[in-house]
C-alpha cells in the first residue's frame, strides 16, 4: 500500500497545487472557473474515501493521508470564499447595471466613495502585476458611474486608480453643463487632475484634499483645446470657478493660470513653491505651506497666513499690497513683530494699512 501511495504522490501534489493556482486566480478576480477546482478535488476526495475503505493500519500512511485530509479541509475552505467572492462580483457587476447612474435625469448630487481598505491592502501587496490589475478594476467600475447631464455637486473619494475616468477628460465633459461643485478627497495614486475641467462652465467650487501625487494645479484649464474655454471663464461673472481648495497635496509645487478665481485657500502642501497668474483673485489662505516663494497676484483684498514654526516674514509679502493681512506664526516671531521699527521683519510688511498679528500657544 505504501509503495501505492508514493506513486500516487506526485499525482495527488500536482492536483494540489493546480487547485491553490485557481483559487489564487479567482480571489484576484482573475478567473471565474470554480467547476474546474470543484472537480480536482472531487478526485482527490474519492482517493481518500478508498483509503478509508481499505482500512489502513500502517501508521506512516495514516500520517500521510491524515496530512492530505487537513489540506483538503483548507482547500474547501477556500472554495468557499472563492464562490463567496464570484457571487460578489457578479453582483457587483449586476448592480452596475442596474444603476444606470447616468440616466437618472433628475439626480443632481453623487458621492462615489470608496472605503480605505482598498487602497491599504492595495499598498501593503508587494506584486506590482497585482496592483495593476486592482487598479483597473477599479478603473473599469468608475468608467460606468457617469452621472446625469444634471449633476451640480459631484464628490469623489477614496478612488485609488492611477487615472480619473475617461467621462472627466475633453471631449466627454462638455455634457455636465449644471455641475458648480467638484470635490475629489483621497486620490492617492492619480497623477495629474482631468484635462476636462476646462469644460465645467458653471463650475463655482473646486476642492482637491489628501492627492499626494499631483503636482501642479491649473494647466488643466489652459490646454490647447480648452484656450476659448478659459476665456469664457475669465469673462463671466455667473458661471465661472471662483473658489479652490487645495488640502494636503504633499507634492504640489506650482499652482497657475486660473483666470476666474477669486479665493484660494491652501494648506498642509509644504513642497509648494509658486503661486501665479491668478488675475481675479482677491482672498488667499496660506496654511501651513513654509516653502512658498512667488505670490505673483496683482492685487489682493486680504492674505491669511499661518505656520506656528514661521520664524521670519517671507519676501514675497513685499510685492503685494493687501487692504488687510493676518498672520498667525511662532512666539519668536510675534515678539519680533511686536517691537515695531526697529524689527527688520516689521519692514516687510510696514506697507500694509491693516494687520492682525498672533501665535500659537503652547498648552
Amino acid at each position: 500500500m505504501a509503495a501505492i501511495l508514493d506513486a500516487m504522490g506526485p499525482y495527488v501534489m500536482e492536483l494540489i497545487a493546480n487547485m491553490a493556482t485557481e483559487e489564487v486566480k479567482m480571489l484576484l478576480g482573475i478567473s471565474g472557473d470554480i467547476e474546474k477546482l470543484e472537480n480536482n478535488m472531487k478526485s482527490i476526495k474519492c482517493f481518500l474515501a478508498d483509503a478509508e475503505r481499505k482500512r489502513i493500519t500502517e501508521l506512516s500512511v495514516q500520517r500521510w493521508v491524515q496530512k492530505l485530509k487537513n489540506a483538503m479541509y483548507d482547500a474547501t475552505d477556500i472554495l468557499d470564499l472563492c464562490q463567496i467572492e464570484a457571487d460578489k462580483q457578479s453582483k457587483s457587476k449586476a448592480w452596475l447595471k442596474m444603476a444606470m447612474i447616468s440616466s437618472k435625469e433628475h439626480l443632481d448630487y453623487l458621492e462615489l466613495h470608496w472605503s480605505s481598505t482598498g487602497f491599504m491592502g492595495l499598498r501593503d501587496e508587494t506584486n506590482k502585476k497585482q496592483q495593476q490589475q486592482q487598479q483597473r478594476a477599479l478603473e473599469e467600475v468608475i468608467e460606468k458611474l457617469s452621472p446625469p447631464s444634471s449633476i451640480r455637486h459631484l464628490h469623489i473619494e477614496g478612488y485609488f486608480g492611477s487615472r480619473l475616468p475617461n467621462w472627466m477628460m475633453v471631449p466627454a465633459t462638455w455634457v455636465f453643463k449644471s455641475l458648480r461643485i467638484l470635490r475629489m478627497d483621497k486620490l492617492c495614486c492619480c497623477t495629474q487632475l482631468p484635462d476636462g475641467l476646462c469644460q465645467l462652465p458653471s463650475l463655482e467650487t473646486l476642492a482637491i484634499i489628501d492627492a499626494p501625487a499631483i503636482k501642479s494645479v491649473g494647466p488643466e484649464f489652459q490646454s490647447p483645446s480648452s484656450l476659448a474655454m478659459s476665456r469664457v471663464l475669465a469673462s463671466s461673472r455667473r458661471h465661472a470657478l471662483r473658489e479652490v481648495r487645495l488640502y494636503k497635496l504633499s507634492n504640489l509645487t506650482y499652482i497657475e493660470i486660473f483666470p476666474s478665481v477669486v479665493q484660494l485657500q491652501v494648506f498642509d502642501c509644504p513642497k509648494l513653491k509658486r503661486i501665479s497668474d491668478l488675475s481675479k483673485l482677491q482672498k488667499i489662505e496660506i496654511l501651513y505651506c513654509p516653502n512658498v516663494e512667488v505670490l505673483g497676484v496683482p492685487s489682493l483684498d486680504s492674505i491669511e497666513m499661518m505656520d506656528g514654526t514661521m520664524e521670519t516674514i517671507p519676501e514675497y509679502l513685499t510685492t503685494v499690497t493687501p487692504r488687510y493681512f493676518k498672520l498667525t506664526c511662532s512666539g519668536k516671531l510675534y515678539k519680533s513683530l511686536l517691537t515695531g521699527t526697529s524689527s527688520c521683519e516689521y519692514h516687510k510688511i510696514s506697507h500694509i494699512k491693516s494687520c492682525t498679528v498672533d501665535y500659537f500657544r503652547r498648552r
